[in-house]
């Protein structure tokens, strides 16, 4: 029903950008995916949002909301709530190139995600088994090379929560249909912030909460997300025809947030 386009944020996943001479911070963000659409014909756009995507999504709403026909936000960053704890501890030990440099090329990371019960991504999900290893394998795979780390590093040191702060007077003006979608159960932000979120913006239609879920939907209730989310979406964007690519697709295109690894360009 819509063009979906999930690009990587700068300093995830598979995106070559060199950590000397990029910006990482969340405004930057933003305006790479500004400059993402426009590059590909597109002056407005959906957004579906989710985790540090949702700090970038923010910052698009509250700056340029006419770039935006309807915005969805699931799971993700906001007001001060970043960097949970889990992160702020990681940022501590990043901040050391030696010691970031051994944690990943001895795999020590990745031994402690798939094989302890200290891993942060299961904990990342209500069923643990829903989450496999090989899925945490493919979102750590990027660090596998000295400069997939290097730019993870980066990326991770920029987290700050100052950019949803200030966003957040432009998302009390923010008119816009808003779909708020969070997992009952997620550990690391808590369905209160989106229910804050739908508080604060005026063209929220309100707060959907899908029970027995983790932070990470995607691993573990994409199919239920999915049809919300498209539901939403066909609601509010029925009545605009798109021809990006030289087919005619009902909608607007969608530009959904990265989660971490690399995705194609797909038609849902």
């Amino acid at each position: 029903d819509f063009h979906c386009i999930a690009p990587d944020l700068m300093g995830l996943g598979d995106t070559e950008v060199d950590p000397k001479t990029t910006r990482f911070d969340m405004a930057s963000q933003a305006e790479m995916l500004i400059e993402v659409m426009a590059t590909l014909g597109y002056d407005e756009f959906a957004i579906v949002c989710h985790d540090q995507g949702g700090a970038a999504a923010q910052h698009i709403a509250a700056n340029v909301p006419q770039r935006i026909t309807a915005l969805v936000l699931t799971d993700c960053v906001c007001y001060d709530n970043w960097p949970v704890p889990v992160i702020r501890r990681l940022q501590s030990r990043m901040r050391s190139r030696f010691v970031s440099e051994l944690i990943a090329r001895g795999h020590l990371g990745e031994w402690v995600e798939t094989r302890t019960r200290l891993s942060a991504f299961r904990r990342g999900v209500y069923e643990p088994r829903k989450l496999s290893d090989d899925a945490i394998r493919e979102y750590l795979r990027p660090l596998r090379t000295h400069a997939g780390r290097e730019r993870f590093r980066q990326f991770l040191l920029a987290g700050d929560s100052r950019y949803t702060q200030l966003a957040v007077d432009g998302l009390r003006r923010f008119e816009k249909p808003t779909f708020v979608i969070w997992a009952a159960e997620d550990r690391y932000l808590s369905p209160s912030w989106g229910q804050t979120l739908a508080d604060d913006i005026p063209g929220a239609v309100g707060v959907r909460l899908v029970p027995f879920c983790g932070h990470f939907w995607q691993e573990e209730r994409p199919a239920e997300f999915a049809s919300h989310i498209g539901a939403f979406l066909t609601e509010h964007l029925a009545d605009r025809v798109v021809e990006g690519d030289g087919a005619v697709r009902r909608g607007k295109p969608v530009c959904a947030g990265a989660t971490g690894y690399k995705k194609p360009p797909v038609t849902v």
